[in-house]
Parts: C-alpha cells; sequence; structure tokens
C-alpha cells in the first residue's frame, strides 16, 4: 500500500514535480527541450460552462430532455472538468459504469471546442467508447503516429501516446491553440500494469509534455 501510494503522489505531483520514467529513446537534451517549449506555451482559454449548460449540453449530445447527473462525483467532476473555475489537473474516480464517460463527450461537445485527446488503454475499452460515439452526433477520429488529422475528440491507445509522433502533434495542436485537454482512462494502469506494460510506465512522462488540462478518469484508485 505504501508503494502503491508512493507512485500515486509521484504521479500526481502531490508534493513533488513529476519526472516519470524518461523512456531511453528521448535524450536528455530532447526532454530538456520539450520542457523548455512547455514553459514557454500559453494555456489555451477553453469554454466552459455553468452546471446548467453543461447538463443542457449533455441533453441536446444524448437527445434525452429528462438526463440528469446521476452522481456527486459526477457532477464534481463535470465542474473541475469544464466548469466556470476549471482545475489544470483533475482527478476523477467514480464507479464502472457511474458516467465517467460523459464528462470527456460533453467537453467535446461544447460550443467553441477545440480538440480533446482520450487514451485508452485497452482494446475493449477502444471498442466500448465507439459504440457509443455511434449512438450520438459527436465528431471523433482514432489516431494513429504519423497522422496530422484532428476532430473534437481524438482517440487513441497508449502505445500510440509514447512516441515522439504524439508529443508532435499534441504539441502543435496547444500551439495553435486548438487542444483543450488530455483524458486518460483507467488511469490505474499507470501503476498497476507498469511491470508488463512498458508504455504504462511512460504514459506520464508523454502526458506531462504537453501543456494542457490533463483528466485521469479511473474506478479502482489504489491505496
Amino acid at each position: 500500500a505504501y508503494r502503491a501510494s508512493q507512485s500515486w503522489r509521484s504521479l500526481f505531483r502531490v508534493d513533488q514535480l513529476l519526472q516519470g520514467k524518461r523512456p531511453h529513446t528521448v535524450s536528455g537534451t530532447q526532454a530538456q527541450g520539450l520542457l523548455n517549449a512547455c514553459k514557454k506555451a500559453r494555456f489555451r482559454t477553453r469554454p466552459a460552462q455553468k452546471e446548467d449548460g453543461l447538463l443542457k449540453v449533455a441533453r441536446r449530445l444524448y437527445n434525452d430532455p429528462g438526463l440528469q447527473l446521476r452522481r456527486p462525483g459526477q457532477r464534481d467532476g463535470m465542474l473541475a472538468t469544464l466548469g466556470p473555475r476549471p482545475a489544470e489537473q483533475v482527478i476523477v474516480v467514480l464507479a464502472t459504469g457511474s458516467g465517467k464517460t460523459l464528462i470527456v463527450m460533453v467537453g467535446a461537445a461544447l460550443e467553441g471546442a477545440a480538440t480533446t485527446i482520450l487514451i485508452l488503454p485497452t482494446v475493449a475499452l477502444r471498442g466500448n467508447m465507439l459504440v457509443r460515439l455511434g449512438k450520438v452526433a459527436l465528431k471523433h477520429y482514432v489516431w494513429s503516429p504519423g497522422s496530422s488529422k484532428s476532430a473534437p475528440l481524438v482517440i487513441m491507445s497508449a502505445e500510440a501516446a509514447c512516441t515522439e509522433s504524439f508529443l508532435e502533434y499534441a504539441n502543435r495542436l496547444a500551439d495553435r491553440q486548438r487542444l483543450d485537454r488530455i483524458v486518460i482512462d483507467e488511469c490505474h494502469l499507470t501503476i498497476t500494469a507498469n511491470d508488463y506494460r512498458r508504455c504504462m510506465s511512460q504514459l506520464g512522462w508523454y502526458v506531462r509534455r504537453v501543456q494542457t488540462q490533463t483528466v485521469w478518469l479511473t474506478a479502482t484508485l489504489p491505496p
């Protein structure tokens, strides 16, 4: 439990700046250059809404005039991410099926929204998300390294996110003020799966090299 707690403290920078596991393919000079670029970048002024405005967008998105934010945690997570005073880093811990995905979709559907990057670390998650997106009017794109195409919601695997191509893509969007946030679903895997999936131990390092809001979603946060 102590090791897990220390890992979360490092990942979310509770009391120190995240250094992360720098991949061996990235040199110290490259890493410093990326950090310097981040310091010079300006945060985009993202579209924000009060609770009633966010609920209106959610109802329109799902074509359900009776839709409600079902749980306090869902409401709090949505306001922390998309409300009038959004945080630059948000951790949302909600049980499976409690509406974490709604936060992502509403953010991408707001008027004036740019791009939300959604990192889904498993094939099953990506399949489920594509099924959901097929039922709502939200443009999306499944990104792979080397692509420059964007959409309100860009979906990618953890492996794709742990590449220099991802850094070039995401930082290009950020430099053009066209990136709203990066969302990492099932983020506990950065701790629980890092022994057998190298990209999970490196994911935080790559995400931190892009200056934008980061949203970490999980149902099973370790102690």
